[in-house]
């Protein structure tokens, strides 16, 4: 499409990847998702595949932008190592999606946390949760007016819910407290529920 300014990866987990499979592996993770696939197909409503994996792609020209968004690479996406990888303008990325939040962190603390250190940037927070009812999200999402406020926001709202995490850590019981400390993840995309699938090469392409 044209000169490329800067490159980001997000959502890999190098350290759960096993390796390039072996020719008798990829045999079996074939057959194991044809099988998933005819089960998906009769128990549930069709759904677009896609890995965990996302990157930001920063032009150095305007044209390239443009390319890069043309509209057919926005439906149906390019092949690169057998999956398509679809196009999506900077300006449909208004949320950010937190992940993996640490045990103990409450929502109503959350939201009180994120306003306090969004505050500076006059930003007013009201967390949507979806399905999750209990006091206690593993995950949550925050709209912003655009691109650009989220884009400056992300650093902030990690830092604010992991400060947030050590502190309620530091009065918890021996015994109540996680063996490995999770680290909260913003995301730019939703992670799919079956992200570790593909981490772990049980799925995904070659």
């Amino acid at each position: 499409c044209g000169p490329i300014q800067s490159i980001s990866i997000f959502n890999q987990r190098t350290d759960l990847d096993p390796g390039k499979l072996s020719g008798k592996q990829l045999k079996e993770r074939k057959r194991k998702m044809r099988t998933n696939r005819i089960s998906s197909l009769t128990s549930q409503r069709w759904q677009r595949p896609r890995t965990p994996v996302y990157g930001l792609i920063t032009f150095a020209t305007n044209k390239g932008s443009q390319l890069a968004l043309d509209l057919h690479l926005k439906l149906f996406g390019m092949i690169v190592q057998k999956h398509a990888m679809r196009s999506l303008p900077v300006s449909d990325l208004n949320k950010l999606y937190v992940e993996n939040i640490p045990q103990g962190v409450h929502s109503a603390d959350l939201e009180y946390q994120l306003a306090k250190y969004l505050r500076g940037i006059d930003i007013h927070v009201s967390l949507e949760l979806g399905q999750q009812k209990r006091q206690e999200p593993t995950s949550c999402e925050i709209a912003f007016p655009s691109f650009e406020v989220a884009f400056i926001s992300q650093d902030i709202v990690k830092k604010s819910v992991n400060a947030l995490a050590e502190s309620i850590a530091e009065f918890r019981e021996d015994d109540a407290k996680e063996d490995t400390p999770r680290e909260a993840v913003v995301n730019w995309i939703k992670t799919p529920v079956d992200a570790m699938k593909h981490w772990i090469r049980e799925i995904g392409f070659d």
